[in-house]
């Protein structure tokens, strides 16, 4: 496995490859190196600059008219490009092509597939968008945050972080599906560390010692 850094848009790269377009710590992005790094698969890495609005470019909406990373890029030996973006497609589309052997992922016949998908979109409701209200108000001067949306997004944490407590209780493995990791852990971990907010370990266990086991593997 290795990274390749691309410094430019405008460098040229040799079919077949995969690239991926972010922006430096992006808790979405991560997700994505995570399973790259995982499979040990070659890949080509485009940082975007945010504070020069690079992903609003022309050049980047013609990639992704969202205008939003993770973005990735994949050209196979016969000059086939794929393009798509959101982290939980672009996961998805990585396992099916990559991880064959399951390592990762799980078929498409077998119930844990689906208990993947669930909770996936579950942490990317939940824990993404309370995350980054809350991120947002931490960096604001506390005389000028909002305590309304503060408020509201400490209390959706709260019974978010209870839902993956139980989770992980019932699972009773050290992972939120299955024995092993998988797609799941890979999703939830950067959604659950993102920003500066404190976690109760002392109310919520089970994650902190998950949290342990992820940060041991050193996947980014």
């Amino acid at each position: 496995m290795v990274c390749h850094i691309v410094n430019s848009k405008e460098e040229k790269l040799e079919a077949p490859y995969l690239k991926l377009y972010n922006a430096g710590k992006s808790p979405f992005g991560k997700k994505v190196i995570a399973l790259l790094n995982l499979l040990k698969l070659d890949y080509y890495l485009l940082n975007l600059d945010f504070d020069k609005k690079e992903q609003k470019e022309p050049w980047f909406l013609q990639i992704n008219p969202r205008g939003k990373i993770p973005v990735l890029e994949h050209v196979d030996s016969k000059g086939n490009k794929m393009i798509i973006g959101e982290s939980l497609a672009i996961l998805n589309y990585i396992a099916n092509k990559f991880d064959t052997k399951h390592e990762f992922s799980f078929a498409l016949d077998n119930p844990l597939y689906y208990e993947v998908l669930e909770w996936s979109i579950y942490v990317a409701t939940a824990f993404d968008q309370a995350k980054i209200q809350q991120f947002y108000q931490l960096m604001t001067p506390v005389e000028e945050r909002n305590a309304q949306i503060f408020s509201k997004a400490n209390t959706d944490l709260d019974i978010a972080f209870g839902f993956l407590e139980a989770k992980l209780k019932k699972n009773n493995s050290g992972f939120l599906v299955g024995d092993h990791l998988s797609i799941l852990d890979i999703v939830a971990y950067p959604s659950v560390t993102f920003g500066p907010g404190p976690i109760d370990y002392e109310k919520f266990p089970c994650v902190k010692t998950w949290i342990e086991k992820i940060d041991a593997l050193k996947l980014y």
